[in-house]
């Protein structure tokens, strides 16, 4: 009995698909894994690196999350190991000496490097990351005020280990994020200097559990690889506004002497425009702002017109001081933070590269900028002033 040729040309078929079926012969037990949660990383004497590694003990993860436990180091969730190498792969290779579990990093989230290794240079750290495929780029570089080792030590008391802590303190509302992705494309070209989130170890204040809490203080600055300076408190959000990548935040605005008012920043429109001048070159910043009103101190009737021009001016003069400070350490440091030589690039390209490519860290010293600002104040809140105001009694008809 013949077959029919389709019929033979689709059992060929399949028996090839059969060959592509994935089995379990190069499966791998998480019993055999130690998953890497985080990485810190410092420098010591000689310049031999300090690599510490928090690893995750699935087991007690598991217990940790069924307990409702909040966190803490009372949990043991995680395992803290030490050693060090004259390159970051060395001090790994030790620790995996002493390991009968392979580490593994493909579900890393954070690489801390302290301070000093920051001011030192940071490109190595890319180096390392890149060229292994199960490093995520996507993973968070957090420069640690002091020792990387000490904020990986950390005790969080709201999460299950430090590494989780300082993750969703780099995605917080509020925060410029900064993915080792994002830093890479951010140092390759002339005219940009990429900045990191920066992070210390702080005491918590007053409570019957003392912990050492991680702390946001705001960016670590850079000049190519170099750290340079920091952008902290107003200076941070003043460099928010000039890299436009503005995210909701709180402010306190000072009305007049011992009278403040807190604004909730929801969201604004910057538009950044160049200008070539004989002797300087000239940044234009047009900005609109929608904050809403969340605390007044002044104990005034916000539905007053008066009262919301000198709320919205106020905050328009913050909002300027803010981002001149942060202009101010631009410039001192001389790091782009807010890549304003991609932006004239763009704009004039042939003048880029004749006369600004070369010495951009000069020409960007003597820069001059003009910052115009509209605040609106869209929300008071349910009332329009503080409900214990006194009032006159109403006058009898």
């Amino acid at each position: 009995m013949k077959v029919n040729k389709s019929i033979q040309l689709l059992i060929y078929s399949l028996l090839i698909e059969c060959l592509l079926l994935t089995g379990c012969w190069d499966r791998i037990e998480l019993n055999d894994i130690a998953v890497a949660l985080a990485t810190a990383v410092d420098v010591e004497e000689d310049h031999v690196y300090r690599t510490t590694v928090q690893y995750a003990l699935p087991g007690k993860m598991g217990a940790s999350q069924t307990t409702g436990s909040g966190g803490g180091a009372e949990d043991n969730i995680a395992y803290i190991d030490s050693d060090i190498g004259k390159t970051l792969r060395e001090a790994v290779t030790k620790m995996q000496a002493r390991m009968s579990q392979r580490i593994t990093f493909s579900h890393r989230r954070v690489l801390i490097v302290s301070e000093e290794l920051a001011r030192n240079g940071i490109r190595d750290m890319f180096d390392t990351t890149a060229r292994t495929a199960s490093n995520r780029l996507s993973a968070y570089i957090i420069v640690a005020k002091g020792k990387a080792f000490d904020l990986l030590k950390a005790e969080p008391q709201f999460e299950r280990f430090s590494g989780e802590n300082i993750l969703y303190l780099a995605e917080a509302r509020g925060v410029i994020k900064v993915n080792m992705r994002q830093a890479a494309q951010a140092m390759s070209p002339i005219g940009s200097d990429t900045i990191l989130s920066y992070m210390t170890v702080k005491k918590s204040q007053l409570s019957n559990d003392p912990s050492k809490e991680i702390e946001f203080v705001g960016y670590a600055q850079f000049q190519d690889d170099k750290m340079v300076g920091t952008f902290e408190g107003e200076e941070a959000h003043g460099l928010m506004w000039l890299k436009d990548e503005i995210s909701p935040y709180t402010t306190i605005l000072k009305i007049e002497e011992n009278k403040y008012a807190s604004v909730n920043v929801k969201n604004g429109n910057v538009k950044i425009k160049p200008k070539l001048n004989d002797d300087h070159i000239e940044y234009a910043l047009d900005i609109e702002i929608n904050a809403n009103l969340i605390e007044d101190f002044t104990r005034s009737d916000i539905t007053n017109n008066s009262t919301q021009e000198v709320l919205s001016k106020s905050l328009e003069d913050h909002i300027d001081g803010a981002i001149h400070s942060a202009i101010k350490v631009i410039q001192e440091n001389k790091g782009d933070s807010a890549q304003l030589g991609l932006l004239l690039q763009r704009h004039y390209p042939k003048q880029w590269r004749e006369k600004y490519e070369d010495n951009w860290y000069e020409e960007l010293a003597k820069a001059k900028f003009s910052i115009q600002i509209k605040a609106n104040i869209t929300d008071a809140g349910l009332v329009s002033e503080n409900i214990t105001n006194r009032v006159k009694a109403e006058e009898s008809k």
